[in-house]
């Protein structure tokens, strides 16, 4: 499986949401803001695909899961009340 990564203090986070929650290194706002850059990610692979075109690198995670864990962590989604995809 191949890790999932993002700028800044997660520079290197897991590929699950289930073990990014579970990390101790990390705070809450350093989650969120991984998070939400997944979502970003999975909803532009969602689109792509529909375009026939190279979906996401990350086929483990679920934008399910992903908003998920961040109603676990009392955060909404980066695209909040949005009709499409793309947020």
């Amino acid at each position: 499986m191949k890790p999932f990564t993002t700028s800044g203090a997660a520079a290197a986070t897991p590929a699950t949401a289930r073990t990014l929650l579970a990390r101790t290194d990390l705070g809450r706002e350093a989650k969120v803001e991984v998070l939400h850059q997944w979502e970003v990610d999975l909803r532009e692979a969602m689109v792509a695909e529909e375009g026939n075109m190279p979906g996401s690198e990350h086929e483990d995670l679920t934008l399910c899961e992903v908003l998920d864990a961040l109603r676990t962590l009392g955060a909404q989604s980066a695209s909040q009340d949005t009709p499409t995809k793309h947020g």
